[in-house]
Parts: C-alpha cells; sequence; structure tokens
C-alpha cells in the first residue's frame, strides 16, 4: 500500500484541528481528496489533475491555443474570445469536477463530511461550487510537524 507523505499529513492536520467525519481537498498540481470518517479510519481518497495541468494543458498540446491566463479568476458568461472561453472551460469545468469528487464521496460513505482545503489554488477552485468549507493554507505543514513530534 502506498499513500503520499503529503496526503497522510494533510488527513493528520486536519483531524487535530478539525475532528473526524472530514473530507480534506488538497489543490496543488495535482487535485487530491481524502477522507477520515467518524471513527478515525482513513479511508483513502482520489487523485486527479490540478488546475495549473488544466490551465496548461491546450497550451502545451496544441498548435494554436494560447497559454490561458486567469486573472481574478471570474468567470465570464461566455467565452466571446478564445481566451475567454477557455477561461470558462478551465475554472467552470474544474469547479464541476470537484464539486462532483465531493459529492461521490459523500454520497459511498454516507456521511456529512466537514470540508477543509489546502493548496495554492483552493479558493479558485471552491469559490461558486456552493460547497460549504474551510481553507486551511498550511495544513501540510501542520500535519507534518504533528507526525514529526509523535515519532520523537
Amino acid at each position: 500500500l502506498e499513500i503520499g507523505a503529503d496526503r497522510l499529513a494533510d488527513a493528520a492536520g486536519a483531524v487535530d484541528r478539525y475532528g473526524t467525519s472530514i473530507m480534506i481537498l488538497d489543490f496543488g498540481t495535482a487535485f487530491t481528496a481524502a477522507v477520515v470518517t467518524r471513527d478515525r479510519v482513513w479511508r483513502g481518497g482520489v487523485i486527479a489533475p490540478g488546475f495549473p495541468l488544466v490551465r496548461d494543458y491546450f497550451y502545451e498540446k496544441t498548435a494554436k491555443l494560447p497559454r490561458l491566463e486567469i486573472g481574478n479568476g471570474r468567470v465570464p458568461k461566455i467565452g466571446r474570445s478564445t481566451q475567454e472561453a477557455m477561461r470558462f472551460g478551465a475554472i467552470v469545468g474544474y469547479r464541476g469536477m470537484v464539486r462532483e469528487i465531493a459529492a461521490e464521496l459523500t454520497r459511498n460513505f454516507k456521511e456529512n463530511f466537514r470540508i477543509v482545503a489546502t493548496g495554492g489554488f483552493a479558493r479558485l477552485a471552491l469559490k461558486d461550487t456552493g460547497l460549504d468549507y474551510t481553507v486551511d493554507p498550511d495544513l501540510t505543514l501542520y500535519g507534518t510537524g504533528l507526525i514529526c513530534a509523535k515519532s520523537l
């Protein structure tokens, strides 16, 4: 069984700060989600493309699409230019993926999870999703410190 150290640190920090029945969403290069159920068991999680991968994919893999500028993260009503169309697709599509993953995990475990988010893209990804969440920017470092303190 292989689990990333950052994912375990996120879980340790989240349980210590917020208790159990928790869903941890980490928004970095990859997007990860994990759940710890009310019985204090880390059940596993999800790894999906992070926002940087979504943002940069078209530019890197197509001949003519430009590098996506996110700007302030506001979504246009519809894309009236290539850049706006890409921004709409990237942000709305990404938020939809996050919302659906959170909903599926909730259905799978039949728990009302508290959502704690961390990582550089947390606020952008969760804005306007309708999810109730807390952003904890130093969760991974906090959890790492807990794990280190226990191993001394």
